[in-house]
């Protein structure tokens, strides 16, 4: 576990959430764990254990929040990165014994819908030019969680601005899906995990992926998991 980056996406207006990961006392005593924010929401996060990036940190410029990560991971002492946003918690437990290592990606890889077109929102800071459609039917990676290499951080670094999530943000201001980003460039190539184990979210608290590497969740449910109710997560 030494070897891996746990890089969760979080900022200031999520921070009831992070609260409540941190009562949880998930990441206790883990080092490799970090909340990845902006400059501006630092203050905000002094109780944590940071990433703090020089970034105009807005839902529609997640794609440049997503490469600067992969460039603090390349030149960083960890082989492996594993990208999760701040609504999952990672089991730790779990984690160290999934079958990552020797592979440049393991995690869900999904195949966009044009019937079903995700939803986009504009950057204010950008003059909309018009209306951007989807054109292109391609994989992309569920943000809850996804490792990486190094091999991989270093072809999304270098060819981001070809990925069509880029082209989309240049072209009209519209919010930039990274993980869609990540998705197109990583393709097929070099996936070896194409799907997980579901948990119908009626029958239990949370949703999990991977036989509960990590599970997507909100505030709500949270606050309604005790510490105690964790006790198959076995701290490192």
């Amino acid at each position: 576990m030494k070897n891996v980056l746990i890089g969760t996406f979080s900022c200031k207006s999520n921070l009831d959430r992070v609260k409540e990961l941190q009562r949880l006392k998930i990441y206790e005593g883990f080092d490799n764990q970090y909340y990845v924010i902006s400059r501006r929401d630092s203050e905000h996060f002094k109780l944590y254990n940071c990433l703090t990036l020089d970034i105009d940190d807005t839902y529609e410029r997640l794609i440049f929040k997503t490469v600067e990560l992969f460039k603090y991971f390349i030149d960083s002492k960890y082989e492996y990165c594993f990208k999760c946003d701040d609504d999952s918690f990672v089991d730790l437990q779990r984690l160290s014994n999934f079958d990552y290592k020797k592979v440049d990606y393991a995690g869900l890889l999904m195949k966009t819908n044009i019937k079903d077109q995700l939803t986009y929102f504009k950057d204010k800071n950008m003059s909309y030019k018009g209306e951007f459609r989807d054109t292109l039917k391609y994989s992309f990676c569920v943000g809850g969680g996804y490792f990486v290499s190094k091999k991989v951080a270093e072809h999304v670094v270098e060819n981001y601005k070809k990925s069509y999530e880029y082209h989309r943000y240049e072209e009209c201001g519209m919010a930039a899906c990274e993980d869609r980003m990540v998705g197109q460039l990583v393709n097929d190539d070099y996936v070896k995990f194409s799907h997980g184990n579901i948990i119908d979210e009626d029958k239990v608290f949370y949703s999990a992926l991977f036989n509960s590497v990590y599970h997507p969740i909100g505030v709500d449910v949270l606050k309604k998991i005790s510490h105690k109710s964790l006790g198959h997560i076995k701290m490192m």
